[in-house]
């Protein structure tokens, strides 16, 4: 499939522009075709900024159309499922917003609808197709770090940077921010800059701003397949936000935080590795792999059955928090698939 992959636009909200956006820089190689949102306002007013033809305010619209090869789905977290497989049923290649769904269990019933229509399914983990990330996993690559021996990772955000998302408060609708919103990204990354996998979990959390629902301070520790383990701290109550990332490591100790990674050997100068951070470009790759897998008819990066791992660590941090015992990810959730494409 070598034409322009025309695409759906399903959610006018806040992380639809992103998507547009990220068609846009692939203008080339596929057309947006329509924006659906049940307020047809707001599908009308993203048409309008975007320059898309068409706004629906129902989906049912799209199943049917024979203009339509994939959808895009931006919804709240506990509409990714139906949403997935309707557009699964009907033909539609589906890329979906992250955490992709709020159990292993929905995840594969998602990846199985998918299967049985032979439809191209992704999850929408923009990290890995941020500069910096690929140019410090190439680095990883690269084997300069040797064995690597432990890695910190850590993210901080504050209540009201989320006020234009109000379901996100809604633990039934959103699943936990600290575990689902933030982790999808953390548990994700981490793995995947180490090419690695997650046999056990061990969580602590605790519920302190009663808006969440859930909890809003965790601290997770991942033994890893490589024989590595990571420590994973989160919280919705930084004075700011921001992460960073060290990996300890045979060699030396390698640390990525904004748009640079620096590593410092053992023996010799720390080195300096800028990639401007440019907030689109991530979005641009993503939309850019989609539209490149439709079209060779080949697995996405971060395909759903990648993104079984991150689902089933998610989970495992919310089980290890409630039961106060390491949860082993095989005996949990059964087999898993690697965790990269490439």
């Amino acid at each position: 499939m070598g034409e322009q992959v025309r695409v759906a636009v399903i959610g006018a909200g806040v992380i639809s522009a992103a998507h547009l956006k990220g068609y846009a820089a692939n203008a080339e190689k596929c057309v947006v075709k329509a924006v659906c949102d049940r307020d047809l306002g707001r599908a009308e007013a993203r048409c309008a900024e975007f320059g898309v033809a068409e706004a629906l305010g129902d989906a049912e619209a799209i199943w049917a159309r024979d203009d339509i090869d994939a959808v895009s789905i931006c919804l709240p977290h506990d509409l990714h499922e139906p949403f997935v497989v309707r557009a699964a049923a009907a033909g539609k290649q589906v890329l979906c917003e992250k955490p992709f769904a709020l159990s292993v269990a929905s995840l594969d019933r998602m990846a199985a609808a998918c299967e049985q229509a032979g439809v191209i399914c992704m999850s929408a983990q923009v990290l890995r197709f941020r500069a910096v990330f690929q140019a410090a996993r190439q680095f990883i690559r690269s084997g300069r770090l040797g064995q690597i021996h432990q890695t910190w990772r850590r993210r901080g955000g504050i209540t009201r940077s989320l006020d234009q998302n109000p379901w996100i408060y809604n633990y039934e609708k959103g699943g936990s921010l600290v575990v689902h919103g933030f982790g999808a990204h953390e548990f994700d990354i981490l793995m995947w800059l180490q090419d690695t996998t997650c046999d056990r979990v061990y969580a602590a959390g605790r519920a302190n701003n009663p808006i969440w629902q859930s909890v809003d301070e965790v601290s997770s520790i991942f033994h890893l397949a490589d024989g590595s383990f990571g420590n994973v701290r989160q919280s919705l109550n930084t004075l700011d936000s921001g992460w960073d990332e060290y990996i300890m490591a045979e060699h030396g100790c390698l640390r990525i935080a904004g748009d640079r990674f620096e590593w410092q050997p053992v023996e010799g100068e720390k080195e300096v590795h800028e990639h401007p951070l440019d907030p689109t470009a991530g979005f641009a790759g993503e939309c850019g792999e989609f539209v490149a897998a439709i079209q060779e008819q080949r697995e996405p990066e971060a395909s759903v059955r990648q993104a079984r791992w991150v689902q089933a660590v998610m989970e495992a941090v919310e089980l290890s928090i409630k039961r106060g015992v390491p949860v082993d990810l095989r005996e949990e959730f059964g087999d898993f698939g690697p965790i990269t494409a490439s």
